[in-house]
């Protein structure tokens, strides 16, 4: 249930804002340094926002939806466009080693190369893992940019960035901009001997308006 309001407080924007004919105030100085991307993710069972009574409980958050980093906005399902992708070398400290970022490589020597020049850090005690980024825009259901976004597919998910990028150039032929094609994302439950997670679906929902 959503928090009420204080009586001086609106959740609509008043009339005496709307039709503003100055120019805004008080961003001037914000840069894209200044704001964050949206990263989008697919919660599963153990994600801290599905955990009950944590430090970052997501209310109503469940395994199988989709996340926002920003907003914590759920969802089920996400009308996206997909704009580029980047594969990269993700290298994370093990968990017996007290977990964290070590850094982001554009190809797994790298990764190896800065780590072993680093004193601060055994090379094995960290974990390097093929990452590919996807930059999507947000869609609302009008079919409206409602912002930028990334999502990393990595581990099993790798199979599904693979899948998608076919489609896309299927899709698009020798004709068409990757970003010409709405997708509309779900989620499938899977399941192995090792336990289930969810992995991201996506359909062709249509062509770009202009």
């Amino acid at each position: 249930m959503a928090n009420k309001l204080p009586a001086h407080l609106s959740a609509s924007l008043p009339a005496h804002l709307q039709n503003n004919t100055e120019a805004p105030m008080g961003n001037d100085q914000v840069t894209s340094d200044d704001i964050q991307i949206p990263r989008i993710k697919i919660l599963h069972q153990l994600s801290p926002e599905c955990e009950d009574g944590g430090p970052q409980h997501v209310e109503g958050a469940k395994a199988g939806q989709y996340l926002n980093t920003v907003t914590n906005e759920t969802y089920d399902d996400l009308m996206v466009v997909n704009v580029s992708f980047e594969r990269q070398f993700v290298a994370f400290r093990k968990r017996t080693a007290g977990g964290g970022l070590v850094g982001t490589y554009a190809s797994e020597a790298e990764a190896i190369e800065d780590i072993n020049n680093n004193a601060e850090e055994d090379i094995d005690k960290v974990d390097i893992n093929e990452s590919i980024r996807h930059a999507l825009l947000l869609l609302d259901s009008d079919g409206n940019v409602v912002s930028p976004a990334t999502m990393d597919l990595t581990g099993s998910r790798l199979s599904v960035s693979r899948n998608w990028n076919s489609n896309i150039l299927m899709k698009c032929g020798d004709n068409l901009d990757r970003f010409a094609i709405v997708w509309k994302l779900g989620a499938k439950r899977m399941k192995n001997s090792k336990g289930t997670w969810h992995n991201p679906t996506f359909d062709f929902a249509g062509y770009c308006d202009e």
